[in-house]
């Protein structure tokens, strides 16, 4: 939570230079496709957002979040990669699906008998029989290790401010001067920008 007067970069900094970036997204999504519908725009600047590369967590927000990188148009499909790459039109699209559901319901009887006598399916702790991973135990597991290392990359960072801040920042002591900066909201225009007071106590 923070907390302060809005628009006030002294004490929401971060929180205005974040709105600002959205801004700047969504004016250059409006001036691309030449549009004046911000509305509109919003959810592929959040897409945007959650796919750029955090230095904090050292992934993307969407990988932090769910495991693995977003899969967006035919890569989300059940078709391999391969075949997909190869698209062109709509029409070798529907040539590809007609073939791939023909195969389906031949290899159904096949498959069926298969997984019934090699597989066992996912079990509640998601271990396979065969000491195979179970694909939901695996994908969940996937999320819990990005989150975790998320955490800890998280946690690392701003340890490493802290330190730094210390050594910018080192303590003061009775009868030191330090210098402090008036806020602008309490200066009038002539005033000097900062102060020099002199520690009396220390607690």
């Amino acid at each position: 939570m923070v907390h302060g007067k809005p628009r006030h970069s002294q004490s929401q900094g971060s929180v205005e230079r974040a709105k600002q970036d959205i801004q700047n997204n969504l004016m250059t999504w409006m001036s691309d496709v030449k549009s004046s519908k911000w509305s509109e725009g919003l959810k592929f600047v959040q897409l945007n957002k959650n796919l750029a590369y955090h230095d904090g967590i050292k992934r993307t927000p969407y990988k932090a979040m769910f495991g693995s990188e977003i899969k967006v148009g035919l890569k989300s499909s059940y078709l391999p990669h391969e075949v997909t790459n190869h698209l062109t039109t709509e029409e070798d699209l529907q040539e590809v699906i007609d073939n791939f559901m023909e195969n389906d319901l031949n290899d159904e009887q096949q498959t069926s008998e298969i997984h019934t006598s090699e597989i066992t399916l996912c079990e509640e702790h998601g271990i396979l029989i065969d000491d195979m991973t179970c694909p939901l135990y695996s994908k969940e597991a996937d999320i819990e290790h990005n989150r975790s290392e998320a955490k800890l990359n998280l946690e690392y960072k701003a340890i490493k401010m802290k330190q730094n801040s210390a050594a910018k920042f080192p303590e003061c002591h009775k009868g030191d001067t330090v210098k402090v900066k008036i806020p602008e909201i309490d200066r009038g225009r002539g005033d000097f920008r900062n102060i020099l007071l002199t520690v009396l106590d220390t607690i």
